[in-house]
């Protein structure tokens, strides 16, 4: 079985296993739940319900641990790519405010 590896949401700690983080899984560094919406794939803010799987439950804290069956563990970039669009719109806000 292949090893399941990612990322905590909030500290960018690495995280591997033999499968997809438990309810009980904290992140070593920083103890967050890895098992979260902020952790998942599917987590994004522009959808309906914060989440690309339009059929998922509600999940009112999406930091915490939860038992959605769609999760799947988000493995961070190193950093953004010189064409993410966020990070574009950043450097011209702070150009333009002067930060």
């Amino acid at each position: 079985m292949p090893r399941v590896e990612g990322n905590c949401w909030k500290c960018g700690a690495a995280w591997s296993g033999e499968s997809q983080p438990g309810r009980a899984d904290e992140c070593a560094k920083c103890q967050m739940d890895l098992r979260s919406c902020m952790n998942c794939v599917h987590h994004d803010v522009r959808y309906h319900n914060e989440c690309r799987i339009p059929e998922t439950e509600i999940v009112r804290d999406r930091e915490r641990a939860n038992f959605c069956e769609q999760f799947a563990l988000k493995v961070l970039a190193e950093g953004p790519s010189p064409d993410d669009p966020v990070d574009k719109a950043r450097k011209r806000l702070d150009k333009l405010f002067g930060g």
